[in-house]
C-alpha cells in the first residue's frame, strides 16, 4: 500500500496538538527579580509569541521534594487560568492569589515551575 501525502500531513498536524512549552526568562536576581512568561503558537518558520495561560507559578529550593514550595501563586475568580507574561519573584500579580508566601528565603538556586495551557520551568537564583 503506498502512502498518499495528504494522509502523511494529516497525520504530523495531528500528532503536534499539544501545547508548546512556556519559555521562562529570568530578569535579575533576589526578591523582586522580574520573570517573563512566552509562548511559540507558530507554525513551522512562522513564530507567534504570546503570553501563556497561566493557573500555576511554583518555586522550590533546587534538589527539594517539589512537593515543598517556598512560594505559590494561583489563578482566582471564573476563569482557571489568566494570561501571564510578566510577574515579580515574591509579589502575586492581579488575578492571582497567594497560596505559599515567600518567607525570607536562603541565599541559593531556586527552580520555578509554571503550569497552565502548557508548562515552563526556569532557575533563579536569591
Amino acid at each position: 500500500m503506498k502512502a498518499r501525502p495528504s494522509i502523511l500531513l494529516a497525520a504530523a498536524l495531528l500528532s503536534s496538538c499539544s501545547p508548546p512549552i512556556i519559555d521562562v526568562a529570568v530578569h535579575g536576581s533576589g526578591v523582586g527579580s522580574t520573570v517573563t512568561l512566552s509562548q511559540d503558537w507558530g507554525f513551522l518558520f512562522f513564530s507567534r509569541r504570546e503570553a501563556p495561560c497561566v493557573w500555576q507559578v511554583s518555586l522550590f529550593t533546587q534538589g527539594e521534594p517539589r512537593d515543598r514550595p517556598v512560594w505559590r501563586i494561583e489563578s482566582v475568580g471564573e476563569r482557571n487560568c489568566l494570561d501571564l507574561g510578566l510577574f515579580a519573584i515574591g509579589t502575586p500579580p492581579a488575578g492571582f492569589r497567594e497560596t505559599v508566601r515567600l518567607s525570607n528565603p536562603a541565599h541559593g538556586t531556586y527552580t520555578i515551575i509554571v503550569h497552565g495551557v502548557g508548562q515552563g520551568d526556569g532557575t533563579i537564583t536569591l
